[in-house]
């Protein structure tokens, strides 16, 4: 790292992406000087399957480590269901259940073998409709 005239730290990042001709692919790649490599690669493979993958990498003079990851999600009518696997012994999932446009269940879930723990989540997701909220303002009597 270098020092600028403020006293910050400076880096230079080179960064690369790829997009297929039907927009169906992507990938990725980030490298940095001082020994941090990172990919990723995106795929649609039907209007409901997506799959993705990610490598890091750190080769720095005192340490080096890498993880990988790989993912996919799959949309349903009125469901999302997401899961990825890394290669430090992590496997997690979420469910998403749509109830109405505006509301949504979520169940998640995390296994870490390494580490020998889990995690296991509630929660509920309300959205506003901007349209609604647009309808909603101009219902509103005039301001003086």
């Amino acid at each position: 790292m270098q020092r600028g005239p403020d006293g910050q730290d400076l880096g230079t990042t080179y960064l690369a992406k790829y997009t297929g001709d039907a927009k169906d692919w992507i990938a990725t790649a980030q490298v940095q000087p001082i020994g941090l490599l990172q990919t990723s690669y995106w795929q649609k493979l039907s209007p409901q399957v997506e799959v993705a993958a990610d490598l890091q990498l750190i080769a720095a003079p005192m340490k080096r480590d890498a993880v990988a990851t790989v993912g996919a999600k799959w949309d349903l009518r009125m469901s999302s269901f997401k899961a990825q696997v890394d290669s430090t012994g992590k496997v997690s999932a979420l469910l998403e259940q749509r109830l109405a446009p505006n509301f949504a269940l979520l169940f998640s879930g995390e296994i870490d073998h390494f580490k020998n723990t889990s995690k296991v989540g509630v929660g509920v997701m309300l959205e506003a409709n901007a349209a609604y909220d647009e309808e909603m303002m101009s219902k509103l009597p005039p301001q003086l």
